[in-house]
């Protein structure tokens, strides 16, 4: 969400929507970051931005207490809504967590929704898109297929956790990338024109450099499958019966 609404990440920040204002949990440096867009919000969908800043010193506690007070104070249903499946990480978002789940305020799972928009992509975004999906495609088939091919021809032994540092070591250092320039089209899938060719040309080209992971790979077998978007690759033997491979590589923080 930080990088479809602000194009930066704000990592350890918590943001809560109401109808008339946004809050903002984060750190003196990114609250003045984020103060620059005060004026747009409020001219383009008539709400507040509220900054609730936490010192260094501070685990956001106090912060946080105020703004389950004003959920509680100043909408008429104050139901939250939260993405359920997503795990939090760090102490200040597994405090939030814990915060909202003993608040006794009605939660709601938004996670559809999120979804719904985030699924709208400009042309941009969508080229990015087809890199993230080339690079896990070719990875599978030049890297992590033949590797776990030959683990089970050679009944080698080979753990989840193993195969997920190779994999997401193969993502980023490109090991399945056939081509650097994707295939360019445009207008619905036409061929471009030759005076748009360049500029196509030029976004369509793969840099190994904008190349990171959204989650480490995750390797699943056996049987005991864990399908949650936070689910880690464990240290169990990998088994030949069953099994399940996720990768996500990003381009441009495009997944």
């Amino acid at each position: 969400m930080n990088i479809w609404l602000f194009g930066y990440e704000f990592p350890q920040t918590i943001m809560v929507f109401g109808e008339k204002q946004i809050h903002f949990l984060c750190s003196q440096m990114k609250a003045s970051l984020l103060e620059a867009v005060t004026k747009t919000v409020q001219d383009v969908v008539g709400a507040d931005i509220v900054m609730h800043v936490k010192s260094k010193g501070e685990d956001g506690s106090t912060q946080m207490d105020a703004i389950f007070n004003l959920i509680r104070t100043q909408l008429k249903s104050p139901v939250v809504g939260y993405i359920a499946k997503e795990a939090p990480e760090g102490k200040l978002l597994e405090m939030w967590a814990d915060k909202l789940k003993n608040s006794g305020l009605p939660r709601g799972d938004i996670t559809h929704g999120i979804s719904d928009i985030l699924a709208l992509k400009d042309r941009m975004e969508i080229m990015n898109v087809r890199k993230a999906a080339y690079l896990s495609a070719s990875t599978l088939k030049y890297c992590v297929v033949p590797k776990l091919v030959r683990i089970i021809d050679e009944e080698k032994r080979a753990t989840h956790s193993s195969l997920s540092k190779m994999t997401e070591k193969a993502v980023l250092e490109g090991k399945g990338v056939r081509f650097i320039y994707l295939p360019v089209c445009q207008n619905g899938g036409k061929k471009a024109t030759h005076s748009s060719f360049s500029d196509e040309r030029e976004q369509s080209l793969l840099r190994l450099e904008k190349i990171d992971i959204c989650y480490a790979p995750i390797f699943q077998s056996g049987g005991k499958f864990d399908l949650r978007p936070g689910a880690i690759s464990n240290d169990e033997t990998l088994l030949a019966v069953l099994l399940y491979v996720l990768l996500g590589p990003d381009t441009l923080k495009c997944c």
